[in-house]
């Protein structure tokens, strides 16, 4: 009745608070608003003068990214190339249950990985847990490399994401992107990566997510990963259903051997790569460990290069040649299982084997993770006792912010950047 009224009599409309808003433009509209009760001064005018120009060209820049992202989506539709826009959605916690209890308790992180073709509107979700594997950049260059592997691609693709420097924007997925164009079997020749401007992010991935969020919010109790890729294959009705892959373990692969085949060097002809500033770049089968990257969505700029091809002698091997190994099983902490443990009475015992069935895997691959690297500093120092608990060496980097604290801005900062650049074995723990 209210509804009707307002809509149809008063025409007025209800629209939701914001959320999620740019942070650049809240920090400028801040500094306008503060800046403008100042008593009047020539100091104030050159102020707001300066804030409302920057505000105006971060609007171009969105502007700019959006004209591009909509020439991309034509041109898919057109058959001139592939154009395809990822992004993970919001961690799913498992079980769901409304006891209140269990919102204090550790649960088990799901984690769905959207990828939408911009041609066929069509959505497939990538479904794991963490006790199967992280969500780092060699997780989501792995999805990518499933779903390439699965849904054959144009010569040329092109791929939207967001900003994110420690799923998306780094040179991890880069060498995976290298490796994928550099197979001659492989139908794709060159591969073209897009970054959207930092909270204005808005990808179709968004909208599919949507659909997923409204119908999980209906759903009361949630307890096993197979019913929320039900919930995902059921959630649209109008539209057509996305599909839904199941990760494993053995789908995952290891960055490391690729990265070790080449150089990360941070400066070309005297200027530093500045990773968090590229707002595209471009690999492709005719140059080889070159990425090409540019700090604008604007067509008329130019690429700049940088080689990451290792200064040696002779011919450097392919990197389509090169082995990817597989990652293992993701180890869950004590304290986390503990908390599964004691929220199984809230879960019907039918479902009691899914959780046992993790907990077990996990406890063996911790297990065998301890042995490996005990056995390891044996041989590397073999004069010494090692008194060190082998549980110690899987804790948590000190560096990388906890569970509670929010870890957007420190996977997007420069630590992050000089870590993985400075070690390529350093990986995204959780």
């Amino acid at each position: 009745m209210y509804e009707k009224i307002f809509y149809s009599k008063l025409n007025l409309g209800l629209k939701p608070p914001h959320k999620d808003t740019c942070k650049l433009c809240d920090t400028l509209a801040v500094k306008i608003r503060a800046t403008e009760a100042e008593p009047d001064s020539e100091q104030k005018v050159a102020c707001l003068s300066s804030l409302k120009t920057d505000t105006e060209l971060h609007h171009r820049r969105v502007e700019l990214a959006r004209t591009s992202m909509l020439n991309d989506k034509k041109a898919a539709i057109e058959g001139k190339c592939s154009v395809l826009t990822f992004d993970l959605q919001k961690t799913i916690m498992l079980p769901k249950v409304p006891t209140g209890v269990v919102y204090y308790k550790r649960q088990l992180a799901c984690y769905n990985l959207g990828i939408h073709n911009c041609a066929t509107s069509k959505g497939t979700m990538h479904l794991w847990h963490e006790g199967v594997a992280g969500q780092g950049p060699d997780e989501i260059g792995s999805c990518l490399l499933k779903y390439l592997s699965t849904f054959p691609s144009m010569e040329r693709l092109v791929l939207w994401s967001d900003s994110c420097g420690g799923q998306n924007r780094n040179i991890k997925l880069v060498v995976l992107l290298m490796c994928l164009v550099s197979d001659p079997s492989c139908s794709i020749k060159e591969v073209t990566q897009k970054f959207a401007i930092p909270g204005h992010s808005y990808l179709p991935n968004d909208s599919d997510f949507g659909h997923i969020e409204k119908k999980m919010m209906k759903q009361q109790h949630i307890f096993t990963l197979d019913e929320v890729k039900n919930i995902i294959e059921t959630c649209r009705v109008k539209k057509e259903a996305f599909d839904v892959m199941i990760m494993k373990s053995s789908d995952f692969y290891r960055s490391n051997e690729i990265t070790h085949a080449i150089t990360n060097r941070k400066q070309h002809d005297g200027k530093k790569v500045s990773w968090l500033n590229i707002r595209v770049l471009r690999v492709s089968r005719e140059k080889p460990f070159v990425m090409e990257y540019k700090y604008s969505h604007n067509e008329d700029i130019q690429f700049e290069e940088v080689s990451f091809a290792k200064r040696l002698k002779g011919i450097q091997t392919p990197l389509h040649k090169l082995v990817l190994k597989q990652t293992q099983p993701k180890p869950i902490k004590d304290v986390k299982k503990k908390d599964i443990e004691s929220m199984l009475p809230f879960v019907p015992p039918v479902y009691h084997t899914f959780y046992h069935s993790i907990l077990a895997a996990t406890t063996q691959t911790a297990s065998t993770l301890c042995a490996t690297r005990e056995i390891s500093n044996q041989e590397n120092e073999p004069n010494e006792s090692n008194t060190i608990n082998c549980l110690q060496s899987c804790a948590e980097d000190p560096s990388v912010p906890t569970e509670t604290e929010d870890r957007e801005e420190y996977w997007d900062s420069e630590q992050f950047e000089e870590n993985a650049d400075d070690d390529p074995t350093w990986e995204r723990k959780n």
